[in-house]
């Protein structure tokens, strides 16, 4: 396993990086490309790279249907480990509309994968070799030494 990540102009280290749990088929989606936005009920102040888990959690895999033209066949999915990263650039709300003067990002609130209340802006996503991890809320970091059983 690797720790680092090669960004085209530096390398990332994964163990520096806030980490995001994200449900299948969604955290798919989101490091094969076509999923920016990832919906939260909160927003974080946090911009730069972040890594994307993919939760043991299989609440959402009804859903792989509706996606399977993207996705192919499901046993591509991982589930309890880390298996991308995408860089975080903001963090819009429906809100923001009409109290923010900069636009940059007004056309998240149209995206089709904003469902909202705030949708995090994730881009240059993509694959790392996946290695296991136990997800946690909100961001969190790894553990130094990810193959120890009692970090897992």
């Amino acid at each position: 396993m690797t720790s680092s990540i090669d960004n085209r102009q530096s390398t990332i280290d994964i163990f520096s990086i806030p980490i995001l749990s994200v449900c299948q088929p969604y955290a798919y989606l989101i490091v094969h490309g076509p999923k920016r936005v990832e919906n939260r009920t909160w927003a974080t102040n946090y911009r730069g790279w972040i890594g994307i888990h993919a939760s043991k959690g299989r609440r959402y895999m009804d859903d792989w249907e509706q996606h399977a033209a993207l996705i192919g066949d499901p046993s591509v999915l991982q589930f309890g480990a880390v298996i991308g990263v995408a860089r975080l650039v903001e963090c819009v709300g429906r809100k923001d509309r009409t109290d923010k003067t900069d636009r940059t990002y007004d056309w998240v609130i149209d995206d089709p994968w904003f469902e909202g209340p705030v949708g995090w802006v994730l881009l240059e996503a993509r694959p790392i070799e996946p290695f296991p991890c136990r997800g946690k809320t909100m961001l969190f970091r790894l553990p130094n030494n990810p193959t120890n059983p009692t970090n897992l």
